[in-house]
């Protein structure tokens, strides 16, 4: 059976959403992250390849195994869950120009519009600095309007049900924009993130949010990430 290695909140968080969606006969590990390196069941996860991550070179997450193939880019990720487990096309579009938007914005979500957000602060809090300005600036005056210009009048991005590509933008990016606040002065895309969320695949993705552990692992990578510079020091132990 495949597996997709998932870390709640993250980029893996949309992989989980369509194997839930196309309830796919995918095994998801639900990783903890401590000492600078996920690990499953107590020990360090064997993840099959290395990848730049939140706290200085650390396994890469998410990352999906099937036979002798591995996959660590989330867009990837989802386009072979479609290619195996998505014959009728229900989370993508079965059209090549329809596609090829699709991919499009699944890639702008990881590779722009996930940056821009992953840790983004509200305007005044302990973590507030010129650089979350700058991010909440770009957000608010360059990637909400782009977003409100592809939804258009359609109630998700690709027409009247979910896709993929909304998965990947709703669950982390607007996730993250709606706690650091700055959605607020997008009411459409407002409606379409509380859309998302209401799905079943959201909160399975999300993890609870009264989860202690999770958020004490959540609040030591912003810590990290609002540092003054990133700690490239450390490197992943040997699984044995």
């Amino acid at each position: 059976m495949p597996i997709l290695f998932h870390f709640p909140r993250s980029l893996s968080s949309a992989a989980v959403q369509v194997v839930s969606e196309l309830e796919a006969p995918v095994e998801v590990r639900t990783l903890n992250f401590g000492d600078g390196q996920f690990s499953y069941a107590g020990k360090p996860a064997p993840l099959p390849t290395g990848g730049m991550g939140l706290i200085g070179p650390v396994r890469s997450c998410p990352t999906y195994r099937e036979d002798a193939l591995t996959l660590i880019q989330c867009t990837a990720i989802i386009e072979r869950l479609c290619d195996r487990f998505d014959p009728n096309n229900t989370l993508r579009p079965a059209d090549a120009s329809g596609r090829a938007r699709h991919l499009s914005l699944m890639v702008f979500a990881e590779a722009t519009l996930f940056p821009v957000v992953q840790f983004l602060s509200p305007p005044g809090s302990p973590n507030d600095n010129a650089r979350e300005q700058m991010r909440r600036d770009r957000f608010e005056g360059l990637l909400a309007p782009f977003l409100e210009s592809e939804l258009d009048s359609n109630a998700f991005l690709c027409g009247a049900s979910p896709s993929a590509c909304d998965f990947l933008i709703g669950m982390p990016c607007l996730n993250n924009a709606f706690n650091a606040g700055v959605l607020t002065r997008f009411p459409q895309l407002l409606s379409y993130f509380e859309r998302l969320r209401e799905r079943d695949s959201f909160r399975l993705a999300h993890g609870n949010p009264d989860d202690g552990r999770l958020n004490r692992e959540l609040g030591a990578m912003v810590a990290t990430a609002h540092g003054d510079a990133w700690d490239f020091t450390y490197r992943a132990k040997d699984d044995g």
